[in-house]
């Protein structure tokens, strides 16, 4: 292999690093906290820079979690966040997964079977369960409970499938954006790792909320769990690249064959997806072990001098550009699926893994504060360079904990 362009920084460069990165981080994200904006009746966080007074799914959540060490502060935020998607939740359980403030409630509606926006992502239990655990109101949990039920029950009916998985509706609101095994593909079409490991925590996570706020419900949660769990298993591993791949389920809609189709086509694309199943704690450890030995820590695939590659370097379709609507996800280093990746190396037991990556992601932030004052959106891997949206904080805070 050939020598990185820089080696990987020590404990002090670490700590110096982290600080660097944390002192910037709490001077900056209080001009992101809003109030409220439009119909939103609490408030929420937003990702800065183009996205101003936009709340968002899964950044929301995330950009919470990185502020963690700050918790007494946003605890109330975060649980405006999750009450804001729950006032949006519609009649069949969908929730937008951004609101601004031109936003409508629909409490009456449903999510049209044509839309090719997706619900918002499943993590609204998990959301609720971090707002929980800031502020310790035990209100919450009780009060949101059948929202969450019902999101996660909207998911099932709208886009699962007689695999037992689920399917994006499309790239739109996927937060994977031009991610190829996901990106213009037909409607209802893939069944993608990401999703389904995130839903598999999402029961998880509902499991441990019906545990405090529903003790009847306990087992309907863990069944949907264990089922998930085995189909992702069994449908999403290929035994041959010895990797997660999302799936092509379009043959449905192939019109009049003479053989009835008895298999699944893997969309064979190795991204940072294919590692969510560690991430959401749904792999055996010996599919762990092999993930992170053959794909995560090769320079050639995964593994860069920025920190991680949202695809693998040795992919056809691997790209690093500067775009916007959708994003750029063939190439450039982002920081939460960095995170995600190293909170599920950790809890398998991978710590030099997860420290190597941890390591190179807090120093492409540090230095882009160190020089421009300001964080960007995604990082060029090789350079660490920022590529867009100067002035983006939003998950980048996850670089406090990571």
């Amino acid at each position: 292999m050939l020598p990185l362009p820089w080696s990987d920084p020590g404990q002090i460069e670490d700590n110096q690093n982290r600080k660097v990165i944390r002192d910037f981080i709490e001077q900056s994200f209080p001009d992101r906290i809003h109030p409220l904006v439009g119909e939103m009746q609490y408030p929420f966080i937003d990702p800065g820079a183009a996205y101003k007074g936009i709340l968002w799914d899964w950044d929301a959540y995330f950009s919470l979690r990185g502020l963690q060490p700050w918790k007494e502060k946003v605890g109330g935020v975060a649980e405006g966040c999750i009450r804001n998607f729950l006032d949006f939740q519609r009649a069949d359980g969908s929730i937008p997964y951004a609101i601004t403030k031109w936003s409508k409630k629909e409490n009456g509606a449903t999510r049209p079977p044509d839309s090719d926006k997706n619900s918002a992502k499943p993590l609204m239990a998990q959301f609720a369960l971090m707002a929980f655990e800031y502020n310790g109101k035990e209100s919450l949990l009780a009060e949101s409970y059948e929202g969450l039920k019902k999101h996660c029950l909207h998911w099932e009916e709208s886009q699962g499938t007689e695999l037992g998985l689920l399917t994006f509706r499309s790239h739109r609101g996927s937060g994977v954006d031009d991610h190829p095994g996901v990106y213009c593909r037909p409607l209802n079409s893939s069944v993608d790792v990401y999703l389904n490991s995130m839903m598999f925590r999402e029961y998880r996570t509902m499991e441990t909320i019906a545990r405090q706020v529903r003790p009847t419900e306990v087992s309907f949660w863990e069944d949907r769990a264990h089922a998930l769990q085995e189909n992702i298993e069994k449908l999403l591993w290929d035994p041959i690249d010895q990797c997660y791949y999302n799936l092509d389920v379009g043959y449905h809609r192939s019109g009049k064959v003479n053989q009835e189709v008895t298999w699944v086509t893997p969309l064979k694309f190795k991204s940072w997806t294919s590692l969510m199943p560690i991430w959401a704690g749904a792999t055996a450890p010996e599919r762990a072990r092999i993930m992170v030995e053959r794909h995560l820590m090769d320079e050639s695939k995964l593994l860069a001098p920025a920190g991680m590659r949202s695809l693998a370097r040795n992919e056809p379709a691997y790209e690093v550009k500067i775009s916007s609507n959708p994003s750029c996800w063939r190439g450039p280093v982002w920081v939460v699926n960095n995170f995600m990746v190293c909170e599920g190396l950790r809890a398998y037991g991978f710590e030099e893994a997860a420290t190597t990556i941890a390591s190179r992601i807090t120093k492409t932030l540090a230095d882009d504060i160190r020089t421009n004052n300001h964080l960007h959106e995604y990082y060029d891997p090789e350079t660490g360079k920022g590529l867009t949206h100067p002035g983006f904080v939003n998950w980048n805070t996850l670089g406090a904990i990571i």
